[in-house]
Formats: structure tokens, sequence, C-alpha cells
């Protein structure tokens, strides 16, 4: 049980729908989240009560979501005392994307281990006459479809998916090193960076009275 603990917090999931029940603004973060990223079961059916009313354009507030949690055979009184206790103490939104962040990584965390004791159980049952090879391909792949998130993605990746954009954006940055349209004109500089880069922050650090100032003055 105390491995287990490490793969969630409930005060992450708490302030999240807490946040969701007090301020207007975080509902669009249900977009961001899935039910399965909470780990505690009150927290998800609540999630997807709010999530429930957020489709239907309702009030979301802790009456609206005890009516769908009461219809759903939760006990009343039980329920009421829990949403006001994960409200009253939220004053704040400006932490939501950080506990969200928070909430996706012991999310990964879970399905690694889920997979993991999966490929394990799975190892003993495996004939004997399978190559070893191909069981390691099988086990990488397994790990490399598991679902990422990232502000830096229009929609959920798999690890495979951002490997492969980021060796193309590599690849495409290498077949324009003879392009000199950004370069400095200072021959270490360019050879050390290859030049500066369109959507890229390039910095310059030496000692003092190296002409630093001069350097980025005339290149900014």
């Amino acid at each position: 049980m105390q491995e287990e603990n490490k793969l969630y917090s409930e005060e992450v999931e708490q302030n999240i729908l807490g946040c969701m029940l007090v301020f207007d603004e975080c509902v669009r973060y249900t977009k961001e989240i899935d039910e399965n990223d909470f780990y505690i079961v009150i927290n998800k059916k609540i999630f997807k009560a709010i999530k429930e009313l957020e489709e239907k354009d309702d009030p979301i507030e802790i009456i609206s979501v005890k009516e769908i949690l009461k219809s759903k055979d939760f006990e009343d009184k039980k329920i009421l005392s829990y949403l006001v206790k994960i409200t009253e103490n939220v004053y704040t939104s400006t932490n939501i994307e950080y506990y969200i962040s928070k909430l996706k990584n012991y999310s990964i965390r879970r399905n690694i281990v889920k997979e993991a004791q999966k490929t394990i159980s799975n190892m003993y049952e495996l004939n004997s006459e399978v190559e070893a090879e191909e069981i390691k391909k099988d086990v990488v792949q397994v790990f490399s479809n598991i679902k990422i998130n990232g502000k830096f993605y229009d929609k959920d990746c798999d690890m495979v998916s951002v490997m492969t954009e980021t060796i193309e954006d590599i690849d495409n940055k290498y077949q324009k090193r003879d392009d000199y349209k950004y370069h400095t004109g200072f021959f270490d500089l360019d050879t050390a960076t290859d030049g500066l880069h369109e959507q890229e922050l390039t910095l310059i650090a030496a000692r003092p009275r190296i002409r630093k100032n001069s350097i980025s003055i005339k290149y900014s």
C-alpha cells in the first residue's frame, strides 16, 4: 500500500476538482483530463459529473454535482460533505496547470506500472521457443504506445510519435545547415551553434568585457 501511494496524490486530485467547482474559468481544463487520470474512485465520479454538466452547458456547482452523484447511489450527506471539503480551502486557480501536470504524471506512471505487471505475467506464459529478440521488440512497443500529454502537442501523442517528430526536426535543421541566413559571421560561434534558428532562444555567456552586448545588439 505504501508503494501504491506514490502513484497518486489525494491533494492534487482534490485541488483540481475544487478549482473546477469554485472557478468557472477552470472548467475548460476538462478537455485536457481523462476520468482515468484520477485514482480515487469518488474523484473519478466527481470529474465525470463535472464533465457531464459542462457538455450540457449546465451550471457547475456543488449542488448540481451532488444531484448527479446522488442519482448514482452515492449517499447524499456524505457526498455533500466531501464536495464542501474539497472546495473550502481553494482560494485561487493560479496553480491548476501545475496540479494537472502532476495528475498526468501520476497517471502515466500508473499506466507504466500496469503494463510492466502485465508484461511480467505474460513472460511466464510465453512459449519457450519464442525468440528473445522478438520478445524484446514486443515489450518496447508496449511501452512506446503509452500516451503522454504536453502543452507542446495539439493532442495526446505516444512516445514513438514524439521521438519521430524530434528526429524529423533535427534532420530538417541538418538539411539546412548550409543556409547562412542566420549565421552571425563569427566562425567559432556559428560552428558551435550551427547559426541562429527561428523559434529558438540562443544564450550567449562569457566573462565580463568579452563584448557579448555588441554581438547581441548587432544580431537582435
